[in-house]
């Protein structure tokens, strides 16, 4: 079935949520992958493999986000060893969900790969100096936010996924993803 899952991505702060937030109004399933792989990593599993690999990112029984982020997007080599933990897992949990999946479905992934096989995609976009604005109102720190742009693609990469959404105004966001999801013919 996965030829009715559509890929929502987009660097980070681009308003990838906000989309799969308007997705809910169709009454579409959705699926994100972010929560699954915070799940995963706050599972018994994950907190010892946090343990054994990134033992300072702990504070007693539980892992510190922050210091975690601040470890694995400072240095590749760190980000690739969570990777090989967390990507395995989150995809076991994706084909589930994709394999059980009836109708149309909605995936947010904040950090894709490639293009995702038989997967429409969706690339929600803003330019680098919102994205940063949205970031901070979130409460991530101005250098965390730089580490983790500066290990993601570039523009012409993620324009290569798929189709773009400019995600600068919110009414005129609502108006494409409604278009294209016309055009594709999964709602009248």
């Amino acid at each position: 079935m996965d030829n009715y899952v559509c890929i929502i991505t987009g660097p980070i702060g681009s308003g990838k949520s906000f989309v799969l937030n308007l997705i809910d109004n169709y009454d579409f399933q959705t699926l994100d992958l972010d929560k699954v792989s915070n799940n995963i990593l706050e599972s018994s599993e994950g907190i010892n493999y946090v343990k054994k690999e990134f033992v300072e990112a702990m504070e007693g029984s539980k892992i510190n986000r922050t210091k975690l982020a601040n470890i694995v997007f400072l240095d590749n080599a760190k980000l690739r060893i969570l990777e090989s933990f967390l990507h395995p897992r989150v995809l076991n949990y994706y084909n589930d969900w994709a394999s059980n999946l009836r109708g149309y479905g909605f995936v947010e992934v904040s950090a894709p790969k490639g293009k995702i096989q038989g997967a429409k995609t969706l690339v929600v976009k803003a330019n680098k100096d919102i994205r940063i604005k949205r970031l901070l109102k979130r409460g991530m720190s101005l250098n965390d936010i730089e580490n983790r742009i500066s290990v993601q693609p570039d523009e012409e990469w993620w324009d290569s996924l798929g189709e773009v959404l400019e995600n600068v105004d919110r009414e005129k966001v609502k108006k494409e993803l409604d278009e294209t999801l016309k055009r594709w013919r999964w709602i009248d």
